[in-house]
């Protein structure tokens, strides 16, 4: 993986950016996007090789959390979220 320094830094922003706005449900379509990629490339260069199973470190559970946020995308943050009461 190219400049992996630069990518765990992106990936931990994305995380730490993405965990504030789904919590406080503002521009939920918008980070989902990100962090599905993160997702994505965590199951490619982490995950892939150990299988399914999340107890063998696999790539269940971030596959459910792609299901998860790809739902956030489709579906937005609801009646309790900020881009609700802002829109």
């Amino acid at each position: 993986m190219p400049l992996p320094a630069l990518n765990a830094y992106i990936a931990a922003t994305t995380e730490a950016l993405g965990v504030l706005l789904l919590t406080l449900g503002l521009g939920v379509r918008l980070i989902s996007i990100p962090l599905i990629i993160t997702m994505i490339v965590a199951i490619k260069t982490v995950h892939w090789g150990n299988g399914f199973e999340a107890g063998n470190n696999g790539f269940e559970i971030p596959l459910y959390y792609i299901v998860m946020l790809f739902t956030l995308v489709i579906y937005g943050g609801g009646k309790f979220s900020l881009d609700y009461f802002i829109g």
